[in-house]
């Protein structure tokens, strides 16, 4: 009985997040839960009070993982920016190929930030011989190193199955999987997650704010000429009739 005790509470380790390569697979429940962990961290502004609420509403969304001793101290909000800005980035499209291999990567754990800098000067070639030359690559016999997020293969098939570190890894890759459902919203400039190809607008708040604003742009620019110019018509067919002057 003693010996139970104590086994449970040695500290354990962490165990990877596993998903199969379709997000479809995910629970509704989860899915729900990682992308909307993923929006709000990816709409979070800069101020040091928005990062600690952060970390007290999405703990586990840190993005090198939660059980990384450094995940949400204050000394790491600037880094924190860092994984945020380019997460934007990714997300508004506004990337080349190149930097969106190399954003990717990073973003799911799969390379440094020295590595990141080293796929945007050097390109993937480069990149893959410093990957083999990583000295953290786990030995025979070892535990696979937690540094980095894992991709493996499927064999008899294109999948892969991805390990993730946290919440953050593991939605990202969900999104990853279709990323079409990446946008920003065409009335508040919000960054969501769509639900339809054809979802323009995050809430259907928005949706009504600029169709207001479409109507009154067509009264602007097209409605007050046309009446206008119907009662120019209207008065060439009923012209006032002139009253006589009387002596």
């Amino acid at each position: 009985m003693n010996r139970l005790s104590q086994s449970g509470k040695a500290k354990r380790c962490p165990q990877p997040t596993v998903l199969g390569a379709r997000p479809i697979d995910l629970a509704p429940k989860k899915r729900a839960h990682l992308f909307g962990g993923l929006e709000k961290l990816v709409n979070t502004g800069d101020s040091q009070q928005q990062y600690q609420s952060l970390s007290k509403q999405w703990p586990s969304f840190w993005p090198e993982g939660p059980e990384s001793p450094t995940a949400w101290l204050p000394e790491e909000h600037s880094n924190f920016r860092n994984y945020r800005d380019k997460l934007r980035q990714l997300w508004s499209g506004s990337l080349n190929e190149q930097q969106q291999l190399g954003t990717v990567a990073y973003l799911l754990g799969l390379i440094s930030s020295e590595e990141a800098d080293s796929l945007f000067f050097t390109g993937p070639e480069a990149l893959a011989e410093l990957w083999f030359r990583r000295p953290n690559k786990p030995s025979a016999g070892s535990a696979v190193s937690t540094l980095h997020s894992i991709v493996l293969p499927l064999w008899g098939s294109i999948d892969v199955r991805f390990f993730a570190r946290g919440d953050f890894e593991a939605a990202l890759w969900a999104l990853f999987r279709e990323s079409w459902r990446a946008r920003i919203c065409g009335q508040c400039q919000r960054y969501f997650i769509a639900d339809k190809a054809a979802q323009a607008y995050c809430s259907t708040r928005c949706y009504g704010e600029a169709k207001r604003g479409q109507r009154l742009a067509w009264w602007n620019k097209t409605g007050k000429i046309r009446r206008a110019q119907e009662g120019s018509s209207s008065r060439k067919k009923h012209p006032r009739k002139r009253r006589r002057r009387q002596d």
